[in-house]
């Protein structure tokens, strides 16, 4: 069973057949069980997981680990040999050995890509052949899709798990579905690093806007001086010529 971490603050989704995807910050990347090879150790989670086909990878294999591999053959019990199988069971066989190799280089494929933003490992559920082994249906793994502190790598984080989305060779309707909800927070994270820098931008602005109303503080004082000094002008010529006319009529008439 997987559990959710609460340092995520977000629901996981899981995947039940013929299930839908609930919200939240968490996502379980996975491939679905086929027609022909329907889990009996169904996962008991919340979550959706993303289907499509599997994803061959040349650096990594997909073969299961040694403790797994393990369990299965301790916990399984021995089946008749192949040989003793009859022409149905062989194909069911031979189907179910290819779903086991698809669906790990599937999950694989999604784990590789997702990095340091995967919130675990991969995680399966297997259906018994008739040969009595266990063989991996359907799995799923885990990403964390919460915001991150900055914009800057928000964005980063969103295209990182895009791109694991949509890993695996033929990605399904599920996986494309998560690639948009990446997309659509790399754009929110976008939009909001666009307004901190206008923000910037304008508080770093207002020290020459307060310049310029100085300025104009300036001017409007220069032109009323300006508009002062005709006055006094005119004042004074009034009070020569009066004083001129004065002078004048206390002068003896010749």
């Amino acid at each position: 069973m997987q559990t959710v971490s609460q340092s995520y603050s977000s629901q996981v989704y899981t995947q039940v057949q013929n299930g839908s995807p609930f919200p939240g910050d968490r996502i379980n990347f996975g491939h679905e069980t086929s027609s022909t090879a329907q889990s009996s150790e169904q996962s008991l989670d919340e979550t959706v997981s993303l289907s499509s086909e599997g994803k061959k990878l040349s650096q990594k294999t997909a073969s299961p680990t040694a403790d797994e591999t393990a369990y299965d053959q301790s916990n399984t019990p021995k089946g008749p040999d192949q040989q003793s199988l009859n022409a149905e069971e062989q194909k069911m066989l031979h189907e179910l050995k290819a779903r086991d190799i698809e669906v790990r280089s599937h999950e694989q494929a999604h784990l590789s890509a997702a990095g340091q933003y995967a919130a675990g490992g991969a995680s399966f559920s297997y259906q018994t052949g008739p040969d009595g082994k266990r063989y991996a249906s359907s799995g799923e793994v885990p990403i964390d899709m919460t915001k991150e502190k900055t914009p800057e790598t928000t964005i980063q984080k969103m295209r990182t798990v895009r791109r694991a989305a949509l890993a695996p060779a033929s990605p399904s309707a599920a996986d494309r579905n998560i690639a948009a909800q990446a997309s659509t927070k790399e754009a929110q994270a976008m939009k909001e690093m666009q307004e901190q820098t206008e923000k910037s931008s304008k508080i770093e602005s207002d020290p020459e806007q307060s310049s310029e109303d100085k300025n104009s503080d300036s001017i409007s004082e220069e032109k009323v001086a300006r508009s002062a000094t005709p006055q006094i002008s005119d004042y004074s010529r009034q009070a020569m010529a009066s004083a001129y006319n004065t002078i004048a009529a206390l002068s003896p008439n010749v």
